[in-house]
This record gives structure tokens, C-alpha cells and sequence, in this order.
């Protein structure tokens, strides 16, 4: 027996100098394409984490798969990875792994110090056609190789590159069970990146939450201004298969719990990006700077993390560098973004951040339009001079644009300017100005 305790305490600090204590564990959920709006209709979401932790909105700067991906990847703006547009033609998967981006990820980071690194799902878009490649910094990889419209019969790439066709689980259940299975028995210290292809279309709910919304009437927003039955339809789908996320993240939850090291692991819930759901006359897509793509939720408990809320600005850039500062690992330090710890410790930043940054590019990576997002006002400048300004405060919904050459405008463009080239610690001189 005594031989056993002594191997088991060797295993929990195998990654510990004398005298320190554990690192702490991170399970990262990134969900794919979530409105804000589905929130109140997900209580056990609530009851798990911002019930348990912090919850933050996070500002999204590209709100679409690949780049953003990517910036939460490597902490890098889209004008910075080159990542611009889920084609070929303005990065995608193709221009991340040609560039090098594959290798400077916060995966690497973590494994380079000792952490196990696992991911479960999904990870870059055409990814799954990367010829079942496995990318560097991963220890164990489920990731998908084949999407397919009814969310069964589907292919995954595993360690190796070794490729497998599912054919009677759900492609959510597929990879809960995998990341499940991998969170508890994983060597501490550990990052599990558990990255469900939910709500994203093909809209096809588990068959276990199949109408689990079918009697729930929806309150639209003033700038709701679409075909009310349409979305209806939609939002009762993407709902259902939301509870396949609340199922998964109790799994998560339990499995820590059994292995006795809930208390030293963080979890970190958030969006890649939003999603309109009839919001400003768009039943679904995304591609325009209103609330509903660039801001998502980000829920996170852990140790040392408070119960509450705050209205600090965060960007996806920050979540790298972030990870990296939980896990005490070094990071570049030419990073757009910057570590968000000690605001989830209940502090502040040094320097506190007095902008973000949204940028969005057409299929060749041509800049379209880009802004800046205070907290309590937004502007945007599009190509074609055009702009779009709002007071947040008075305007939460983005109804009635201001003006384009008042003073907020003025200043606002010059910070656009400088923020949309930005590299490294230049970005966070700009936030702070």
C-alpha cells in the first residue's frame, strides 16, 4: 500500500520542482458560432460555470472560424497571422501551417514545459482534407477528418494520422467521450482542448434533446427583422444541440471531481465567434460588426478565480498568452495579445486595455472594414469611406448610427490605423491610450 501512495504522489508532481505546488490543469471549451441570446435557455450551462467563476465578454477582432481560431491559437491578430478568411486565397488552414503558425501555438507552448496537450474536435477549418496531419504540441489528437450533413458516418484523425469512419455515434458524443476518456487519465499537468462542431450547422440535434425546445416562444430583440417562424426553427435546433455541450461539460466536471482535482484545474468556456440570429435582417451568418458576431461569452472558473462579473476588455488574442501565464510557461513576446490572469485573479492589468480591435477582409484579404470597440462605444470605417458609430450605453442594440466625422470619429480612425497594422507590445501601447 505504502508503495502505491508513494507512486501515485511521484505521479501527481511529476512536473514540480521540490516545494512547489502542482500546476494547475486547464480544460479549454471552444463552441462554434453561439449567440449570446442562447445563454438564458441554457440554465445547467449557467449552474456549472459563471454560477462557479468569473464571466467576461469577449470581443472576437475577425468573427469568423478559421481566423479567429487562429488568433486564439497564437495570440496573433488576423492582419498578423496572415489568417484572414477560411479560403485559400487569404490564409485558411493552408496559409496557417505554410506560414509556420502551426508550430508557434499555445499547444507547443505547454508541451515544451510538460503539459500533456489534447484536443477533441474541431480545430481548423480544411483542416480534416491536411492530408489526416497531426500539427506539432499535441500529445493526443481526435480531430475531425470528414464532416458530414447528418453528424453521423463521419471520419476523425487520430494520433498517428491514423483515420476512422464513425458511423453510429453522434459526432458531439463522439468527441465528449474522447475527451472525457483523456481527462481522466491524463498525466498533470494537463491542457484539454475540447472543441465540439456545436451549434454550428448542419443542424441536427442529439437525438437524446430532439425537441427539447419545441414549446419554448423566443423574446426577439428591437433589431430583430427577420422571418420570425425561420429563426424560431433555428434556434430551437441550436438549443437542443447545446444541451449535448451541458451534458459534456458535466462529464468534464464529474471526471475532475473523481480524480479529486477539480480544485486545481481551470476551465475556460467560450465561442469562436457569434452568429445572427435575425438580428439587423440577418437570420444566421455572420460577416458584419455588430454585437451579435464579435462579442461572445467568456466563462471562466478555476483557482483563485472569484465569483462575479466584469466588464474588462478582452479579445481573443488573450486567450494564448493567458493559458500560458496559468500554466507559468514563456511565450513569445511579439504577441498581439496579452494575459488576461490577473483580471480572472479579481485585479486589473497593469495597464488597463481602453479598446479592442475588430477587423474583417474580403475573400483575397483586402481589408473591408475595421473598428475599434471601447466599452461603451463602437466604430467601424469600411472601405468605401462609410462609417458605422454607436453609443453603446444608450444604444445596446446598435440601431441609430452616429456621425462619421465628429470628434469620436476622428480619433477613432486614427487608432484604427494604428491598431490595425499593430505587432507585439505595439498593440497593447495603443488599447491603453
Amino acid at each position: 500500500m505504502r508503495r502505491i501512495v508513494l507512486a501515485l504522489l511521484l505521479l501527481l508532481c511529476a512536473a514540480c520542482k521540490p516545494g512547489e505546488e502542482p500546476r494547475p490543469n486547464i480544460v479549454f471549451v471552444l463552441v462554434d458560432d453561439m449567440n449570446t441570446r442562447l445563454l438564458p435557455y441554457l440554465p445547467a450551462l449557467a449552474r456549472i460555470l459563471p454560477d462557479k467563476g468569473m464571466s467576461l465578454e469577449m470581443t472576437v477582432a475577425t468573427p469568423v472560424c478559421t481566423p479567429s481560431r487562429a488568433t486564439i491559437l497564437t495570440g496573433r491578430y488576423a492582419h498578423s497571422t496572415g489568417v484572414k478568411t477560411n479560403g485559400v486565397w487569404a490564409g485558411g488552414v493552408w496559409g496557417f501551417v505554410k506560414r509556420g503558425h502551426d508550430k508557434r501555438t499555445i499547444a507547443v507552448w505547454l508541451q515544451e514545459v510538460g503539459y500533456q496537450t489534447g484536443l477533441f474536435g474541431k480545430y481548423l477549418n480544411g483542416h480534416e482534407g491536411k492530408d489526416a496531419i497531426v500539427p506539432p504540441g499535441w500529445n493526443r489528437w481526435v480531430g475531425y477528418k470528414k464532416i458530414t450533413m447528418s453528424r453521423y458516418d463521419f471520419q476523425v484523425v487520430e494520433d498517428g494520422g491514423v483515420e476512422k469512419t464513425i458511423e453510429k455515434q453522434y459526432d458531439t458524443d463522439y468527441f465528449t467521450d474522447a475527451a472525457v476518456d483523456w481527462v481522466g487519465t491524463a498525466r498533470e499537468p494537463f491542457f484539454a482542448m475540447w472543441a465540439p462542431m456545436t451549434p454550428h450547422g448542419p443542424f441536427v440535434p442529439p437525438p437524446k434533446h430532439k425537441g427539447s425546445y419545441d414549446r419554448v416562444d423566443f423574446r426577439w430583440p428591437p433589431s430583430f427583422s427577420a422571418d420570425a417562424a425561420e429563426v424560431t426553427g433555428l434556434t430551437r435546433v441550436r438549443l437542443s444541440m447545446m444541451r449535448g455541450i451541458e451534458d459534456g461539460l458535466e462529464r468534464l466536471i464529474a471526471t475532475l471531481e473523481k480524480r479529486g482535482i477539480l480544485d486545481r484545474t481551470y476551465i475556460v468556456f467560450t465561442s469562436d465567434h457569434g452568429l445572427f440570429m435575425g438580428e439587423h435582417g440577418f437570420p444566421a451568418g455572420k460577416g458584419e460588426p455588430y454585437e451579435e458576431t464579435t462579442r461572445v461569452p467568456l466563462y471562466v472558473r478555476g483557482p483563485g478565480v472569484p465569483v462575479g462579473r466584469t466588464d474588462a476588455l478582452v479579445s481573443n488574442a488573450d486567450l494564448a498568452p493567458t493559458f500560458a501565464a496559468m500554466a507559468g510557461a514563456p511565450y513569445p513576446p511579439d504577441l498581439d495579445g496579452r494575459s488576461i490572469l490577473p483580471i480572472l485573479k479579481g485585479g486589473e492589468l497593469d495597464e488597463p486595455r481602453n479598446r479592442v480591435l475588430l477587423e474583417w477582409f474580403d475573400r483575397y484579404g483586402g481589408v473591408l472594414w475595421q473598428g475599434i470597440r471601447t466599452k461603451d462605444r463602437k466604430f467601424v470605417r469600411y472601405a468605401d469611406g462609410t462609417c458605422k458609430s454607436f453609443s453603446l450605453a444608450t444604444d445596446p442594440y446598435e440601431m441609430t448610427s452616429g456621425p462619421c466625422d465628429d470628434a469620436f470619429a476622428q480619433a477613432s480612425d486614427d487608432f484604427i490605423r494604428r491598431l490595425g497594422s499593430c505587432a507585439g507590445a505595439a498593440c497593447a501601447r495603443i488599447e491603453n491610450e
